[in-house]
């Protein structure tokens, strides 16, 4: 569910922040257009009211990052969504992507 949401809080590209500045971690309150990072995040908070950085959802999100072709990032979610070549439909196929890992995860 918190992967669908947030899936949904990029349902257009123009709802896509393609610049994640902030390596601190947080994310606006408020915002209209989200990062990876920061569509994950809220829809954690949508769906179960908190957020863990460093729970399992986040760990796969890092993870999966790393499986993706030509994937080096230091900061994987910020230096992926910043990634000039990463796309508004590479962004919705990880989405499907860690939907799908996290439902076998979990025996769905």
């Amino acid at each position: 569910m918190i992967v669908s949401r947030a899936q949904s809080l990029l349902g257009s590209s123009n709802k896509w922040n393609r610049h994640d500045a902030d390596t601190t971690g947080d994310c606006p309150d408020g915002a209209t257009t989200f990062t990876i990072r920061c569509a994950l995040r809220k829809a954690s908070q949508d769906v179960t009211g908190e957020y863990s950085g460093g729970g399992p959802l986040m760990r796969e999100a890092r993870t999966l990052i790393d499986s993706l072709p030509h994937a080096k990032y230091n900061a994987r979610l910020i230096d992926y969504n910043n990634d000039p070549t990463t796309t508004f439909a590479a962004v919705q196929e990880y989405f499907a992507l860690l939907r799908n890992r996290l439902a076998k995860r979990i025996g769905r």
